[in-house]
């Protein structure tokens, strides 16, 4: 299983990368370069068709995700189950906090 987090400077990518780290869940960080406009290359239009970052995908079930709070979302409910104290269940609680705050909803948009 491996997980690909598609990101560049100043996208919205930080906060996965944070979420990540902060779990301890092994992933690839694939950059994507704005500037040179590889956002729109066919490569990473196959990841995302409308060329946005960040985007996640997981190879265990070939899920696409696109939008920060859907990657979250997911991230916590399908990656940090395994650790059950107080602390970390109020940190996950954030993240959906913080996912509804910002999408509005818990949707998770997915490209299959």
């Amino acid at each position: 299983m491996t997980l690909y987090l598609y990101g560049g400077p100043k996208t919205r990518v930080s906060m996965p990368k944070w979420y990540l780290a902060e779990k301890g869940i092994s992933y690839e960080y694939v950059n994507i370069d704005l500037a040179a406009r590889q956002n729109l290359a066919t490569s990473y239009l196959e990841v995302n068709p409308f060329g946005k970052l960040p985007a996640l995908k997981d190879d265990s079930n070939g899920l696409v995700l696109f939008e920060s709070g859907a990657i979250l979302q997911y991230l916590s409910e399908n990656y940090a189950k395994e650790i059950n104290d107080a602390a970390t269940r109020a940190f996950d609680q954030s993240v959906d906090s913080f996912c509804q705050l910002h999408t509005g909803d818990r949707a998770i948009r997915s490209l299959q």
